[in-house]
Order: C-alpha cells, then sequence, then structure tokens
C-alpha cells in the first residue's frame, strides 16, 4: 500500500511566481476589451511612472478593499487592476506640453494673429456674469466598476452611444436643463457623454437621453460632428475643475468655458462642431474650439483674488481655456459632484455657481492658435 505524500505548501516566490502568471493571462484579456489610459493608470504612487514600486504596493494591497490600490474603482484589489497596471508597466507622464491630448503648454504658445480684436469684442459682448458653475449647469460624472449594470440608453434626438453602457446604480445627471453626465469605463477603455440625460429613480437607472456618443479614453475629442455631449464635441469630462482642485489650489490641466453669441465659421481644433448663436453680428465672435490664456505677464496673485480665482486665474494662464458651449453667461466648467467625491462646500464654495471677483483680469486674456494636432 502506497503511503500518502505530506502535504506542501507552496512558498512565497512560488506563489508570486503563480500570481504574476495568472495576472499576465488576466492582461491579455484587459488588452482584448481595454485601451491604454492616458492619465497613466497604475501609477500608484503619483510619481508619474508605473515601475516596480506600484507593483509592490499593489502586491502589498492585494485581496484587500484598498481604493489607494483598487485601480478600476470596483471595490477589490485583484487580477484585473494588476492586469492594468502591467498593461502600462515602464510607462511615464511627464505634464507641461508633452504635445498629449490636453496636455498643451499655453504659455509657449503662438498668438492668434486677430487676438486683440477678438479679445475686445468678447469683452463687449461675452464676459457677462462670469462664473464657476458648481451644482447646476455642470458635468455629473460616474466611474464604472465591474459590478454596474450595462444596459441600453435610448437617444430621443441622436447620436452614435455604445448599445450597452455600463452605468453604476444610482447614477445621476447635472439636474439643469442640460442634464450632463460622462460615464468613464475604465475596463473597456470607453467614455460616454450625454446630454439632456434622464434618470429614473425607481429602477436608478438612466432612462434616456436626447444625445449621447460613445469613444475611446483618451480621445481628444468625442470624434463626432453629430449629436454629442455639447456643442463642441468636446470630452465632457476634460478641462472640468473640480472640489479636490480648488481645496489644493492647484489645477493642472487646461479649462473650458462658455459664453452667449458663439460665432459663425468652422470650429477651432481640438473642437470639431461649432453651432453659431450670434445671429446677424458674428464679426470678431469666438467659435466653438478657441483657445485663449490669461497673458503670462500677469501676476494672477496680484488682484486680491480668493484663492480659488487665483488657481483658476493660474491654470488659464499655464494650460489655457478652450470655448466649449453657448450659454447665457460666462461660465467655466466644473465637475457637478452629484454621484459622490467631495462636495463644493468642502472646499470652501456653495450655490449653484460661484461669481469671480470684478477685479479678475479678464481683460488680460489672449487668443490663441489652435494647438499641435
Amino acid at each position: 500500500m502506497k503511503s500518502l505524500k505530506p502535504k506542501r505548501n507552496f512558498s512565497k516566490p512560488q506563489l508570486l511566481v503563480f500570481l504574476l502568471v495568472f495576472s499576465a493571462i488576466g492582461y491579455l484579456i484587459f488588452r482584448s476589451f481595454a485601451l491604454p489610459n492616458p492619465n497613466l493608470s497604475g501609477d500608484l504612487n503619483g510619481d508619474n511612472t508605473v515601475n516596480v514600486q506600484d507593483l509592490s504596493i499593489l502586491l502589498s494591497n492585494y485581496n484587500t478593499t484598498n481604493s489607494a490600490a483598487d485601480i478600476n474603482s470596483d471595490g477589490t484589489v485583484n487580477v484585473l487592476d494588476l492586469s492594468i497596471l502591467l498593461s502600462h508597466y515602464g510607462q511615464t507622464y511627464s505634464g507641461g506640453g508633452t504635445g498629449m491630448a490636453w496636455d498643451w503648454d499655453a504659455t509657449t504658445a503662438a498668438l492668434d494673429p486677430n487676438s486683440a480684436a477678438l479679445i475686445q469684442t468678447l469683452l463687449g459682448y461675452g464676459i457677462v456674469s462670469p462664473n464657476l458653475v458648481m451644482n447646476n449647469w455642470a458635468v455629473a460624472t460616474a466611474d464604472s466598476a465591474t459590478a454596474s449594470p450595462c444596459y441600453n440608453v435610448p437617444l430621443t434626438s441622436g447620436g452614435n452611444a455604445d448599445s450597452t453602457i455600463c452605468i453604476p446604480l444610482g447614477t445621476k445627471p447635472d439636474p439643469s436643463g442640460d442634464g450632463h453626465l460622462t460615464i468613464r469605463d475604465s475596463i473597456h477603455g470607453r467614455e460616454t457623454d450625454f446630454w439632456q440625460a434622464k434618470y429614473d429613480s425607481t429602477s436608478q437607472r438612466i432612462s434616456s437621453a436626447s444625445a449621447g456618443t460613445s469613444f475611446p479614453i483618451g480621445s481628444v475629442n468625442e470624434i463626432t460632428t453629430g449629436w454629442g455631449g455639447d456643442a463642441a464635441n468636446l470630452p465632457l469630462r476634460r478641462g472640468l475643475v473640480t472640489p479636490d482642485e480648488i481645496k489644493a489650489g492647484v489645477i493642472n490641466h487646461p479649462l473650458v468655458f462658455s459664453t452667449p453669441f458663439i460665432g459663425s465659421g468652422s470650429p477651432r481644433y481640438p473642437a470639431v462642431h461649432n453651432a453659431a448663436t450670434c445671429g446677424s453680428t458674428c464679426t470678431n465672435h469666438l467659435v466653438e474650439g478657441t483657445w485663449t490664456r490669461i497673458s503670462p505677464s500677469v501676476n494672477c496673485s496680484s488682484f486680491s483674488l480668493p484663492a480659488w480665482q487665483v488657481a483658476i486665474c493660474t491654470a488659464i494662464q499655464k494650460y489655457g481655456m478652450f470655448l466649449r458651449d453657448n450659454a447665457g453667461s460666462f461660465g467655466v466648467y466644473g465637475q457637478n459632484p452629484i454621484n459622490g467625491g467631495t462636495t463644493w462646500s468642502a472646499a470652501g464654495l456653495s450655490g449653484n455657481s460661484a461669481a469671480f471677483s470684478s477685479s479678475f483680469p479678464w481683460s488680460q486674456l489672449q487668443v490663441l492658435s489652435p494647438p499641435p494636432q
């Protein structure tokens, strides 16, 4: 009669090898569905490189609920997160105008030859009740997780949204008439923008939207000239000021804004659509996608502005600000935290919007030539 061999446990090195092999299989599965994330998913320690330090952080949190290592925000640090990290392993990111989408340097950009006339005209018609848009007429955001239900959202006017979109239960659009909502699905590498999305409280789902479109995460625009999330067909999530940024006092990206009386003619890159609202008086009115900055010679701290306005002034100066939509007032678009995250009140601001000080240097705006494509 044969004797049974004693049970042998895996050693730590063997477990590590097994885990890496298993994650490599998951990586191949992930790569078949997802696209690289331009925000450098997997950079867990914020050093702008995905390397062994990030891998160590993830493995030390494996099978936990630590959100610092839960890359896909599904509530658990698991093989999917490891797969995403491996798909970006060795990649680096450097800010300050690398030429990557929405990472342009406004301080060194060329001025539009007609900048002075365009700004002079804008100051006459466009700088109307300038405000930071926060809890109404802003943009609601949400991120898909593995547990999010995937379903079809009917579009009543048009668009090119994916047939099934994974949206967390309870996700709501901005409550304004625009009903803006953007869904980021990092698992499948897709982003979906909605205009006039409707929420059904019974099912806790988005029941319909007037328009919507889906496109790869990281796209410079919505890749459509038809119905999308906004008039310029710029990604709704791009350029939003967030409560966390205001709390930190630093914004490291371009901004987006609205103004009345959009000019006629072709849009400017990165916009791909223009909806003129200037009527018969359109000379020197800005078109969708126009890139502006505050003159680099301006000291944003010299106007006795609140800290949040200094942060916005500095961001416009460094990264610029793109015209994205028509509105009744001049608005800098913010994120509506209706679906969770830091609130605007926690950032020291209240109400649906926050008015800019009369001393804000709008007169120092300049129009830039479009960024490189």
